[in-house]
């Protein structure tokens, strides 16, 4: 393990053989905020770091003005919120373009889903994923094991269009129960301890394989005034010990995060931080996993909380996949098919159609 942090510290004290190795190392982490914020850089990697940052910037300029196109669109029609990225910049940076982002992510509730589907449609996005039409009983696996659909537009905006935070819920169990505290507007002041939690889920369901989202945590608890009562009690609301227990741990040892308490891992957690840490310095995404590779992803979450019907879930929720239902489209009366066809379509999709 101290091999693995030693590695990823050197990386983030802009150790590197040369300039490719370093902008390659920024730009898959999104740290250009992090790197600009400190003193380690000689001129050329600043330079460099400066110009690439730039573009970053102009694309969340674009970000910013979609969003606020489509809020003001649906006003009146549906609820929708504005999660992580710009809006995210703009509480935690106080400006909306210093964390880079690659999408919109919009919060809605679950009835109100397919107006805003509707509603993106006549702004021009194509929803790319799924791709097809949905059935009654699809709509229904939607709700409780699929969290949100994927769109883009001509000018390759992205948007992601969430129903629930995560999947499977449990994971934040009652986190949606804070769109019904706050303020409603086109940008959202989240409760930094409400926030911190769902950032730290968030991270940890990726396994931090990107760094930025990770240098978010220490930059809160860093420069906010964070009410560790509020964040604990939020903590026993989601029942995600293992998480924060892990995720803290890792910001200290990664971003030397000054932590108000000590941190103590079980066997479970430093199982956890190990799965972590490798992907980190492999750069593995479990969700880029194919064929049986893939079970890696969903053991890894497995451990993430203790609790059996979580760990049902997990499994449960990839037993028919999107990509199921696109391979064969089956009636909705006939939907129950496709619990008994699951091996046979997964072994079509890895092994023969990818091959073709």
């Amino acid at each position: 393990m101290e091999l693995l942090l030693d590695n990823i510290k050197s990386k983030l004290n802009a150790h590197f053989e040369n300039y490719l190795d370093f902008i390659n190392f920024v730009k898959y982490h999104n740290l250009f905020h992090y790197y600009l914020a400190k003193n380690n850089l000689n001129p050329t990697q600043r330079e460099i770091l400066i110009r690439e940052y730039h573009l970053k910037k102009i694309h969340n300029i674009t970000l910013q003005n979609e969003w606020e196109k489509i809020f003001s669109y649906s006003q009146d029609k549906a609820k929708i919120y504005l999660l992580k990225g710009i809006n995210l910049s703009k509480q935690i940076y106080s400006n909306l373009s210093t964390r880079p982002t690659r999408d919109i992510d919009i919060y809605v509730n679950f009835e109100e889903l397919f107006i805003v589907d509707s509603l993106l449609k006549q702004l021009e996005y194509k929803r790319i994923k799924p791709v097809f039409d949905l059935n009654l009983n699809q709509k229904k696996f939607l709700g409780k094991h699929i969290h949100h659909f994927t769109y883009i537009n001509k000018k390759n905006i992205v948007i992601e269009l969430h129903w629930q935070l995560f999947t499977p819920k449990n994971l934040f169990e009652n986190g949606e129960s804070i769109f019904n505290e706050i303020d409603y507007n086109a940008y959202v002041t989240y409760p930094i301890e409400w926030l911190l939690h769902y950032l730290i889920t968030h991270g940890s369901m990726h396994h931090w394989f990107k760094l930025f989202w990770l240098y978010d945590i220490h930059h809160i608890i860093t420069n906010y005034n964070v009410s560790w009562n509020k964040f604990n009690k939020y903590a026993n609301k989601f029942n995600n010990s293992r998480i924060v227990n892990s995720s803290l741990y890792l910001s200290k040892a990664i971003f030397e995060t000054d932590m108000p308490f000590k941190i103590k891992l079980n066997e479970t957690e430093k199982k956890i931080l190990q799965y972590c840490l490798k992907s980190i310095v492999k750069q593995e995404n479990f969700l880029a996993l194919k064929g049986i590779k893939r079970i890696k992803r969903n053991y890894y979450l497995s451990l993430l909380k203790k609790e059996n019907k979580y760990k049902y879930k997990i499994w449960i929720a990839s037993w028919t996949t999107l990509e199921d239902w696109k391979t064969i489209r089956l009636p909705s009366s006939l939907y129950w098919l496709y619990y008994i066809l699951r091996p046979f379509i997964w072994f079509y999709i890895n092994y023969i159609k990818n091959k073709k």
